[in-house]
Formats: C-alpha cells, structure tokens, sequence
C-alpha cells in the first residue's frame, strides 16, 4: 500500500521516549522516522526496536526510503500470529487486498471481494478493519504488516491481479495499471511510460510519496532510455520528500543519460540533493556538468538549446543560493552573476531568479532593493516566482526586516499573505502546496522568526511537532538543528532527545555550523547554571569559531550578557556586528539589543548612567519579548553591579516575568536565583511594592517633568561627582499629590484610556486577577482580557508586572542622590 499523505496522526509526545529507549539499545535515528515506526507498529517498542535492528543507516537517518509495509519480524509475526491464525483463507485474501490497497476507499474493497458492505463487515476479517466515511483503515496498523509479511509471493501477486481487475471495472485506469505492474514478475517495457506519466503527475501535484513510489516501479521495469527517465522522476521525487540519499543516486544515474534533455533536467535535483548530503554545494561538479551539457546541447534546435540552459541557469542560481547559506558569499555572487548572464544571453524564459537572489541576499550577499527584486524575464512577463522556495526566502526576509508575523503569516497562508507575492485566484492560481522538504525548509523559517518574535515555547512546540512529520534536520546547512538545541536550552536549561537525534542523523554528521552551535549551546547553559569560568571559556572558544566564518549565517538568539573581560564572545560579536558584513544576518531589533547589552556589560562608572539610558531606551522598543527579557536581566544585573539595588530588582522582575511569558524557564531560574540572592534593601531605600502607600515628601515635581515620568523614564540617572560618580542613586519616593500615589498616572492615563479601561488598569495595578476584576465591575472575564490587552497595547506595555511597575513609577519623582 503507498501512503498517499505525509503521516497526520502521529503520536508525537511518544517520539522523545523512544529515541530515548532507541538511544540506549545504540540505535540514532531521525524524529519522523521513529514517528513512522511508532505510527506504522502501533507504539509497539519492541517492534520497533526488533524492525530498527533490521533497517539499514540511511534509513534509520530517513536519507533512504523505509519499506513498505515495514518487515515482518519474528517477534511482531509471534504477537500477532495468534489473531492471524483465526482467519480462513478468504479472510485472509480480503486483509491482504487492503494491504495492497494503493487507496483506502472502501468501495474499492467491495468491488475486488465483490462483497456487499454488510457482508465485509460480518466476515471475520472485517473485524480487524476500521470504517468510517466510505474509507478503511487496519484497527491494528500491525496486522497490515504481518498479513502482508506472512502471505507467499503467489498471493500478493494474485492479490494486485484481482485489484487490477476491480479499478478496471472502476473505470480507473491509471490505480489499474500501478496493480497491473506490481503483478507483472519479469518486468514489461511497455508498462514504463504509463508509470512515468503518472509518476510525473503525482509530482505536480506534490504527492512526492506517490511519485516516489510510481518511478520506483517503473525503474525496475525500464530498459534503455526509458530507464534514465525513470531515474529522473525517482530522484526528483526522493528529493521532494528529503530523502537524499536516495535522490542523490537515482539522480547520479539520470545524469549519465545519452539524452542531454534527460540528463540537464536532473542537474538542478542533483545539485540540491548533493548539497543537503555533503554538507557544501557541489561547485566543481556543477561547472563539469554545465559546461559539458551546454557543448552537448550545441547540436540541438534552438528550443532543444534554450531548454538545457535554462536547466543549467537554474541549477546555477540554486547552486548560489546554497553557497550563501554555507556562508561562501563570493562564491554564491559569481554564481549568481553566471546564472542572471544565462538568462540574458540565451535569452530564457519563464526563469524566474527571485528566489536564488533572496536567498543570497538573506545570508549576506548583495543587498537587493525591492524594486529590483524581480527583474528577470519571468517576473518582467508577469509570471511572479510563487515556489516554496520563493515563499520560505519572502518570509525570511520580512522576519530581517523587523516583520515576523508577516514572514509567519506567509509561512502559513502561503503567497497571497506576501507583501509581493499576490496572486490572483481566478484562472487556477498557484496554491501554496510545498512537498515534505519544503515543509521541512518553512518549519525552520517559521521557529526561527518565532524565536526572533521571542515566543519561545511556541517555536520549541512547533518545531518538534515538524520533526516527527518533516526532515527538519536537512535544511540550511543544519540550521533546524541550531535552532532545535538552542530551544531546548532556553526551555529546560540542556539540549533533548529529539535535537540530539536529528543531529546524529544530519547526512554530512555533525557540520560546522552545528558544533559551533553546540558552543554557544553550553556557554549559555554553563552561565545559566552558574559555572561562570565554564562559561567564559565556551563563550570565547565560540566567538573564535564565528570569526572565522564557521557559524550559521543567520542569527540564532544565543549569548551576549558576559563582560569583554569574561568572555570575547560578546565584544567580538559586537565588532562583527556593527560593520554589517561578517556577522549574522539578524533582524535591526536584536542587533540594538545586543548592542545595549554588551555596552553595559563593558561600562565603567564614569559611563554607567549614559550606558543605561541608552539600554533602557532600546528595551522599550524592542518587539521581541525575549530579547527584551535578556536586555531587561543584563540591566538590572549590571544595576547591582553598580550598587543600585533597588532599581536593579524592577528590572529583573520585568525580566522574569517576561521569560515566564515566553517559557524560557530556564532563563526564569536564572533570574530567580539572582532575585533570592539580593541583599534586602533598608526601608527608606526600598522600592514601593503594590502593597505599600507612598510616603509624601516635599519634593515638587513640574509639569515638564511629567511627560518623562509617563513616558516611564528614570530621573535617577545622574553622573555624582563622589567615588561612585555615575552610578544610578534610588531616592526616596514622593507623593505628587496627598490623594493618592496613583493620581498622576490617572491624570497621565486619562486621554488614553477609556473611563472603563481605566477602571480595569486601576484594578490590574492593584493586583487583581482577571476573575476579580471581572466580578467587581459585573462584566464577563473576556471582556476583562480584551480591555487588558487594549491598555497594555496603549500603554506600550507587554505583562501585568510592567503595567504595575509603571503605575507607580509615575506616582513617584526619581531624583539623584546628594553628594
């Protein structure tokens, strides 16, 4: 039977178990392959284990394609042999008609047994089948694979007769002839080219399974030229479902064909596939080709000649886009500059380059304005490159330009949610239908840009859902590794089961984007868990690695909150950085943050209150909330550092409030445990508490001040001309008015707010939950959540903690201490 659909019902909470239980007994395999055998053996682990054992290491890595149905093992044919042995030989041949079923209608079924519905059902072979909605599905997907395993060759083959027989009489002629192949022992030439159409138009509709299957078939039937062709479409669709090792080889074939049509036309797959499975671009193998090719084309018409260049100008500009994101940059310009002179000299049609320039642009190469962005003919034609290649590089590049929901959005809706990459849906628009490796390629866009966004435990969610569905190890060079290690550190302080898996199964083994990650990685841990030496070291041994081009060319969020002199890893980062060159490409926003923390980190006295304006002036516009989580910890640290103890405490309670948001708890305990170690400030000192009335002083505060105050700046920042000239200095809090210390933020609030949002931001800031604030003004609990979120998107605020901290900051005047 052919999966015709990616698997949607995989148990995913049971995937890291069982890479964990895997790992144990010695066997790495990928996430969405242990979901395929979890889903096809029924969470049958010892099954799993035993078929593991008998699978080779391509397969294992999900670089091959596994068998279908899996291997009948000696354990698994003794577990089920008992319910096996009950059937009658009619029951029997009717499982294994739904076992080679290539489609699970049940009607299909009925017309192979020539059976009424009601007698399938009563036969007790219907009993170990599952129906619902005219479709059928094994109770136990296990019996498929032991009545399949344990019928003889005889059988199967008779099975697909009677199957052919019954599409047939369906007046479906194209699931007949895949039946009338799969009975056929000696092989029949004339099968091939039914095969290969309908390999081909599986391809096109994305159903990569299918068509992978279909040129299989068609492959151990073909001979001569046709074997070539068949090659072809087995290793483009090998490829569409991240299977490269298998695309590699089926397409290493197809490139030897005597037709240099044939051969051209996988030189692009080839190049991709290779790619993904060596590690780095093949460069010198697509020069040989090309230029072989192109000399070979010479004896063709001009459309013969026009169709070999447009597969080597497209083969180029993927070539270039490769070489970008492997961080060779001036390798990817001359590729790209060969590819767009293809186009124009030979004056190629329907090429669309947009991709291969966004994707160079996006990894550091040559900045391309909007308006240039699609200048090649097909764009020029009014035929917009709407590929998954094209969707994923647009989404990348709104999340570089400060715009991640629209990246997300566009990852999600496809085309027409792009800001250039409208399309009309009348006369049969593109759909946005990428194949499994497209998939894999967007789920690592989409963790990225939601990493960027700073929702972390959503990235982390969705990102191991992708990998037991979708290769998410292959894309960029290793990148969904990065990120997925990276994640993991974030949310539970080391890296899981499911990272560690898909980097044991990355094909070229561990890149070195990846062990530069795996630096960064056990920096941020070690600092996290307090081993600061250990940090150091890590972190200088990593800043030496991206230097010499060795890390990722886009921005994985990692660690820039030690002192120049702890650790080189910030202060380098920060040279690379501010030319906009050398460093990762990342979006504005985290470059100013990182810029604040590391000026912070390196301050002296005498620039300390400079410094930390500039950071808490960044940190408020920040639109990542982790980013500003990070920004608002190294703020209050640094604070405590420079003996502002009670400034230093906000700051670090906005910072685990926000981590908590986000579910970076592992930076939450971090923040926690600098909390819990803080010296209790003397109560003249102390900052006011949501409890606590603010003692009136005599202290006036003007009008022009106000403004600042509501704005949520510090007027405590004063350079002191004493020892500790420059430090902040946390005076005393004053009344602005004797009726109450949350008057001036009522007065400051009020053409803001509505009089009920008001009433809400009043009782929020006195600490009431949704429900309470709900039950005293009589209205319902979402109302209360929308109002919230009203005033929070008013106010400039993003928690209940900053709304609070911000209240009675405006009741308050922060003035420099004496001296």
């Amino acid at each position: 039977m052919v999966q015709i659909l990616p698997l949607a019902h995989t148990a995913v909470g049971e995937v890291p178990e069982l890479l964990e239980f895997l790992s144990q007994a010695g066997i790495s395999l990928a996430p969405h392959v242990a979901a395929a055998l979890v889903t096809d053996l029924a969470s049958d682990i010892e099954a799993v284990l035993e078929v593991a054992r008998a699978l080779t290491p391509s397969q294992l890595s999900g670089h091959s394609a596994l068998p279908d149905p899996l291997p009948l093992m000696p354990g698994l044919r003794a577990r089920i042999g008992a319910a096996g042995d009950e059937l009658d030989a009619e029951d029997r041949a009717g499982l294994l008609a739904a076992a080679i079923c290539v489609e699970d209608r049940t009607d299909v079924l009925l017309e192979q047994q020539q059976v009424t519905m009601s007698e399938l059902i009563a036969s007790r072979g219907g009993t170990h089948l599952l129906f619902v909605a005219g479709h059928f599905s094994f109770v136990d997907p296990r019996m498929r694979i032991w009545v399949h395993g344990s019928a003889t060759l005889a059988e199967r083959t008779n099975a697909h007769i009677e199957m052919q027989r019954a599409y047939t009489a369906m007046g479906d002629m194209d699931k007949a002839i895949w039946h009338e192949s799969l009975a056929t022992l000696e092989g029949d030439n004339l099968l091939v080219p039914s095969l290969l159409r309908l390999s081909r138009k599986a391809n096109a509709a994305n159903n990569a399974v299918w068509a992978h299957a279909i040129a299989r078939e068609a492959a151990s039937h073909a001979v001569g030229a046709e074997l070539f062709q068949a090659q072809l479409c087995a290793g483009e669709a090998a490829l569409n479902l991240g299977q490269v090792g298998d695309a590699a080889t089926w397409l290493g074939g197809a490139l030897s064909s005597p037709d240099v049509l044939v051969a051209a036309r996988a030189l692009p797959a080839f190049i991709h596939a290779e790619s993904l499975l060596a590690g780095e671009a093949p460069t010198v193998a697509l020069a040989r080709y090309s230029e072989a090719f192109l000399s070979r084309a010479q004896a063709l018409d001009a459309a013969g000649f026009a169709t070999v260049a447009r597969q080597v100008a497209k083969a180029t500009g993927l070539a270039a886009g490769l070489c970008a994101a492997r961080g060779m940059l001036e390798e990817a310009e001359g590729l790209l500059t060969m590819a767009e002179r293809l186009v124009e000299v030979h004056k190629i049609d329907g090429l669309p380059l947009c991709a291969a320039r966004l994707w160079c642009a996006n990894f550091g190469g040559p900045t391309i304005e909007p308006e240039y962005a699609c200048r090649c003919r097909g764009c020029l034609d009014g035929l917009p490159d709407n590929s998954g290649a094209r969707v994923v590089m647009e989404a990348l590049t709104l999340g570089l330009d400060d715009d991640p929901y629209a990246g997300l959005r566009l990852l999600k809706e496809g085309p027409e949610a792009g800001r250039s990459m409208t399309v009309s849906n009348r006369g049969g628009g593109l759909q946005w239908a990428p194949t499994p490796l497209g998939l894999a390629y967007g789920a690592v866009v989409a963790a990225l840009l939601q990493l960027w966004l700073g929702d972390v435990s959503r990235a982390a969610a969705e990102l191991g859902r992708a990998a037991a569905s979708v290769p998410v190890g292959l894309p960029f060079f290793g990148l969904g590794v990065i990120v997925a290690r990276r994640l993991d550190v974030l949310t539970t302080g080391q890296v899981g089961t499911v990272a560690h898996a898909m980097e044991a199964s990355y094909p070229a083994g561990s890149s070195a984007f990846i062990r530069t990650g795996d630096l960064m990685d056990r920096t941020l841990s070690a600092y996290l868990d307090g081993r600061i030496e250990e940090a150091s070291t890590l972190g200088r041994l990593a800043a030496e690695r991206s230097l010499r081009g060795a890390a990722s060319p886009l921005h994985v969020p990692g660690f820039d909150e030690m002192t120049p002199h702890q650790s080189e890893a910030g202060s380098a980062g920060a040279r690379v950085h501010d030319d906009g060159i050398n460093g990762p490409q990342m979006p504005s926003g985290h470059r100013r943050a990182s810029s604040a923390r590391m000026a912070l980190c390196a301050t002296s006295a005498s620039r300390f209150a400079k410094d930390y304006e500039y950071a808490e002036r960044v940190s408020v516009t920040l639109r990542s909330q982790y980013e500003r989580a990070r920004t608002e910890f190294v703020i209050g640290r640094t604070c405590l550092e420079h003996g502002t103890s009670g400034v230093a405490r906000e700051h670090l309670v906005v910072a685990a409030d926000l981590f908590r948001e986000i579910g970076a708890m592992a930076w939450l305990r971090c923040v926690e445990n600098t909390l819990s170690n803080m010296p209790e400030l003397p109560s003249h000192l102390a900052a006011p508490t949501l409890e606590q009335d603010i003692p009136t002083e005599t202290v006036t505060i003007s009008a022009a001040a106000a403004p600042r105050v509501a704005a949520g700046s510090k007027e405590a920042l004063a350079h002191s001309s004493g020892p500790q000239g420059g430090s902040l200095a946390l005076a005393k809090s004053v009344n602005v008015r004797g009726d109450g210390p949350l008057q001036r933020c009522r007065q400051a609030w009020g053409e803001q707010l509505t009089e009920r949002e008001m009433e809400v931001a009043m009782l929020v800031v006195d600490g009431a939950p949704n429900r309470q604030v709900a039950a005293q003004l009589h209205v319902s609990v979402r109302t209360v959540e929308v109002h919230v979120g009203r005033i929070f998107a008013k106010l400039s605020v993003r928690s209940r903690v900053e709304l609070s901290v911000l209240a009675h900051r405006m009741g308050s005047e922060w003035i420099p201490a004496c001296t």
